[in-house]
């Protein structure tokens, strides 16, 4: 009779932990959903998470078109275009048909520049994109996701002259190890948010970046994409509970005041 009553008390807490994520409002601001074999089972799979906002990146035109055919009836997916900087040596032709759909979409990304995983050779096309729509965005409330590894300073630079008031920095993690985070003030002082990946669960720098950040700039992400692991998991927007509950420990609150937190920082990057 016991292990009977025990039985069903385990039962009822499942379902209650169950109910719980559901009723969570968590968001994932960075996710290559297209990507992905079957974004329906991952986007179900976020919901029974908790999770209930996704901003869907794209990486170029044909990925953008990809993108904004994902439906989902639990999560709602915000399509987001971009020519990611990877891409932009091979896809500088298609800015005017990127910026002819950023006059109609509100969500920009992923856009910006990388001097670390390129070659010199690509960092003119970089440049000429990203200041693209940069430009494209000055002065609207276009939400932007922005990629910056290896070329903190010159995003920075580029960000102060434009009047810009919804940025995502995307897994701010700079390379520069001697002072990785010395410019997030000068972000912070911008208003931009910084969002956090699966990564922070072992990243010492992430880890210091949470730390320094205020929760009021603070998002969470998984940068879901098929090459992006952590360990041996692949990236998917369920984990973002974990980021959430992380963020809790490492600045000393509870995770329902982070989730709260963020979803409350997600509707004012939006708008």
């Amino acid at each position: 009779m016991a292990f009977a009553i025990y039985l069903r008390m385990l039962s009822l807490r499942r379902e209650a932990l169950a109910r719980e994520e559901i009723d969570s409002t968590y968001v994932d601001v960075h996710a290559h959903l297209e990507m992905m074999k079957d974004p329906q089972r991952i986007l179900s799979e976020a919901y029974r998470s908790g999770v209930k906002k996704v901003i869907a990146v794209s990486i170029n035109m044909d990925s953008y078109e990809r993108t904004r055919k994902i439906r989902s009836d639990e999560v709602r997916v915000y399509p987001s275009v971009g020519i990611h900087p990877w891409e932009a040596l091979g896809h500088s032709h298609e800015i005017d048909s990127a910026l002819e759909e950023v006059r109609t979409s509100k969500f920009v990304g992923e856009i910006g520049l990388d001097h670390y995983f390129t070659g010199v050779r690509a960092y003119e096309a970089q440049f000429k994109v990203f200041d693209a729509f940069l430009q494209a965005c000055d002065g609207t409330q276009k939400i932007l996701n922005i990629h910056s590894v290896g070329a903190e300073k010159q995003i920075l630079k580029l960000l102060q002259k434009y009047d810009l008031s919804h940025v995502n920095m995307h897994w701010y993690d700079p390379i520069d190890r001697m002072k990785p985070l010395e410019l997030v003030s000068d972000f912070i002082e911008l208003g931009c948010f910084m969002s956090i990946p699966p990564a922070v669960l072992t990243g010492r720098s992430l880890r210091k970046l949470v730390r320094l950040v205020p929760m009021e700039n603070l998002l969470t992400e998984t940068d879901t994409h098929p090459n992006v692991k952590y360990g041996e998991v692949q990236s998917a927007p369920k984990m973002v509970a974990t980021v959430v509950s992380e963020i809790g420990k490492i600045k000393g609150v509870r995770k329902e005041e982070v989730e709260k937190a963020i979803s409350q920082n997600f509707d004012r990057l939006v708008g």
